[in-house]
Formats: C-alpha cells, structure tokens, sequence
C-alpha cells in the first residue's frame, strides 16, 4: 500500500460509516447507541443492586467449590443466601435499574 492509498483509507472507512442524507456525519451503529434511563436514574444501576448481584454470583461460585470439596454446610448456606436474594431484590426493587438501549418507542 503505497501513501496515496494509506491517505485514502481512513476517509473510505469514514464513507463507509455515513448514511445518507447525513451530511457526511458518521452514524453510530444501533447496536451501541447511548443508553438511557428514567426520570432520575443511573445509567449503571444502583450500588445496592450491585451489591446484591456480587453477593448472589460469590454464593453460587463458593458454593459451587463447597459442593466439589464435600462441604456441606457451606453448600445449604450457600444455597440459603441465593434463596434469600430474591426477597432482598425485591426489598431494593433491583428490577427497577433496567436500562433502556436505543429508541424504546421501537
């Protein structure tokens, strides 16, 4: 590829990416557009449901090992802590951090 052909690449790729009747602006693919919440939420969810969430994924990996080394009585407490997290995500209404990717209108 010799220059002349390295100067035209980036300004084919950037053709490539407009639509038209855009004016030239590059479009951002659907796939990644921004995304959205409601009347004051966050885009990344709350802490608590975070919380919840590491919380839910350490019992089942711990109790997952416990089930492998034969530890019994970490696996039922394993297995209480994930039971009692739907109760919790109820409490901390962890459904409520979804967020919404693209136009919801479509």
């Amino acid at each position: 590829m010799d220059h002349t052909e390295q100067a035209q690449a980036p300004e084919q790729a950037r053709a490539s990416r407009t639509a038209p009747g855009t004016g030239g602006q590059v479009q951002q693919p659907s796939g990644l557009a921004r995304a959205r919440t409601g009347m004051g939420g966050r885009p990344h969810g709350k802490v608590s449901s975070w919380a919840l969430t590491g919380t839910v994924v350490v019992a089942f990996i711990a109790g997952g090992g416990a089930l492998i080394l034969h530890l019994w009585w970490l696996f039922w407490v394993c297995v209480g802590v994930a039971v009692l997290s739907i109760p919790a995500g109820k409490a901390i209404r962890i459904m409520d951090d979804t967020v919404v990717w693209g136009d919801p209108d479509q």
